[in-house]
Parts: C-alpha cells; structure tokens; sequence
C-alpha cells in the first residue's frame, strides 16, 4: 500500500512537472513573440519618421532652390 501511494505520488509529481514545463515554454514562446513584435512595430516607426524627415529636408531644399533661382533671375533683370 504504502509503495502504491508513493508510486502514485512520483507521477503526479512527474505530470505536474511536465505542466510546468510546458506552463513555461509557452510563457518564453510568447514574450519572444510580443518583443518580435515590439521591434517591428518601432523599426516601421522608424522608418516612417526617417521618410517624412527626408520628404520634409527635401521640401525644404526644392524651396531654397527655387527662392535662390528666383533671386538669381530678378538679379540679372536688373
């Protein structure tokens, strides 16, 4: 009886084990998801403010350029 019950006790401790080890897989399977998912989403931030950047710089740069065009030609006018 007694090697029965602690037959009994060792496989439920055993079960009870491979739950958690599997309770914790699940747990690291998803953290990595979520980071996966975190760096992505903050490497497209990224690249959309560095786009809006570039097309704000290049605004910028065709309006100097053609103030400067302009400035050139009212220049020789005179």
């Amino acid at each position: 009886m007694k090697k029965q019950l602690q037959h009994t006790k060792r496989l439920r401790d055993i079960k009870e084990q491979k739950q958690q080890q599997i309770i914790t897989r699940n747990k690291m399977h998803e953290k990595r998801i979520q980071s996966a998912r975190a760096r992505r989403y903050y490497n497209e931030y990224q690249v959309r403010a560095r786009s809006k950047q570039l097309k704000r710089r290049t605004k910028e740069e065709m309006v100097s350029y053609s103030l400067s065009l302009l400035l050139r030609t009212d220049a020789i006018a005179y």
